[in-house]
């Protein structure tokens, strides 16, 4: 069976002012020719499929989206698996697979194989199974991100802190892959786990995903890899887990933040038999959206943008003007740079004088530092005074910075 993997495709996201459909869509359709050119039968989807402040206006014209690009995979009897993220509506996946059961009910019990040529979406944790002529079978055990509603609801259990929670979540979703591997997994065919899930030790891009009090966080202890493959998602920088060849983040489908500017987009795709998987899992690059931010001091500046920046007119920009009063025409500038990049999603217009030098407590005045690592320290000290985490973040920020 062949398998491709991708994840966090987040429908209907916006970079500040700038709607993501159009960019969103486009990646989809490199994956449907991925689909086609390396002969898939089975795409996963790690989760985040939608984003969490879609309306329903959205939500439908994200169907169509996605019906449009895959209906040919589909229609070749291709199958689609994709389990609720931590950006996915627990209300809308169970309305989806329930209208789907109703248009096209399925008899038989969980270990029965499933039809091909549908889309199948997991809100909780499950088991699924489909035929293949070389493996005999492959199994699928998935677990959507942990939320209360999905792993602890229904047994009644309350908290009182978001440490408690966490903890609770942590234990319920180690005791449901257990469930899952004791109930279901026959030893005799290969199993893939999708999953939606921080694993404590991988690169991240930024502070908040790195704090155990708001995310849910696992050691490889907890999660073995001795499947055939590993498809997780949540984290958006592409990468293997621990140096697993069998393990690994497809990452986010698109650049959706000015940290993941740098970032490589791509997919996976692995073949699953008997034995297991076969070979090393491929990674496929995606043409992911261009991200820049861009600061310019004078006309003269912008003249060079067009040769610096050939993509402009498809980028994305965050931009920031810095004029002298009277030397320069702040709305030539701003409508010089705009002409070329249309798709600028913030934009900032400052006068010189307002970067001058802070006096320090003596009343001093003194020029910033010009080493990176210690003016990142100079702005966090200066931000987070009296913030309850200014400890905690400045120490991650120090391990932050020791790992560039």
């Amino acid at each position: 069976m062949r398998i491709l993997h991708t994840s966090d495709w987040h429908l209907n996201e916006k970079l500040g002012q700038i709607k993501r459909q159009e960019d969103i869509c486009s990646r989809l359709e490199e994956i449907a020719g991925y689909l086609e050119r390396e002969h898939v039968d089975v795409m996963i989807v790690s989760g985040d499929i939608f984003s969490n402040t879609i309306r329903m206006d959205e939500i439908r014209e994200a169907f169509k989206d996605v019906t449009r690009i895959f209906r040919p995979f589909l229609l070749r009897k291709g199958t689609i698996i994709g389990i609720g993220g931590n950006h996915d509506s627990e209300d809308l996946f169970n309305v989806v697979r329930l209208a789907m059961d109703l248009a096209v009910p399925q008899e038989g019990s969980v270990r029965d194989p499933k039809e091909p040529g549908r889309l199948y979406l997991y809100e909780r944790s499950g088991y699924l199974t489909l035929l293949d002529p070389q493996a005999g079978q492959v199994q699928f055990c998935l677990l959507p991100y942990p939320t209360p509603n999905r792993y602890i609801k229904e047994e009644g259990i309350e908290f009182n802190t978001i440490e408690e929670r966490n903890r609770l979540l942590h234990d319920k979703l180690c005791e449901r892959l257990l469930r899952l591997q004791t109930d279901f997994v026959q030893v005799a065919y290969p199993t893939v786990l999708v999953s939606h899930l921080h694993v404590r030790g991988n690169r991240l891009h930024n502070l908040y995903h790195l704090s155990e009090s708001r995310d849910v966080v696992f050691d490889l202890a907890d999660l073995p890899l001795s499947w055939a493959y590993s498809a997780f998602g949540h984290i958006h920088l592409p990468q293997d887990i621990r140096g697993s060849v069998n393990a690994r983040y497809a990452g986010s489908i698109d650049r959706f933040d000015f940290a993941e500017a740098g970032d490589q987009k791509s997919v996976v795709v692995f073949d699953v038999g008997r034995g297991g998987l076969i070979g090393t899992p491929t990674v496929l690059p995606l043409n992911a959206t261009p991200l820049y931010k861009i600061e310019v001091h004078n006309p003269a500046e912008i003249a060079s943008l067009p040769e610096r920046y050939p993509d402009g007119q498809r980028a994305i920009v965050d931009y920031q003007v810095v004029y002298r009063p009277g030397d320069h025409n702040p709305d030539a500038m701003r409508d010089d740079i705009e002409r070329m990049f249309p798709r600028w999603c913030r934009r900032s217009i400052d006068t010189e004088n307002d970067f001058a030098p802070e006096p320090d407590e003596t009343g001093r005045v003194t020029t910033p530092s010009e080493n990176v690592p210690e003016r990142v320290r100079e702005y966090l000290r200066r931000r987070l005074p009296d913030n309850s985490d200014r400890e905690e973040l400045l120490t991650l920020a120090e391990d932050l910075l020791a790992s560039i």
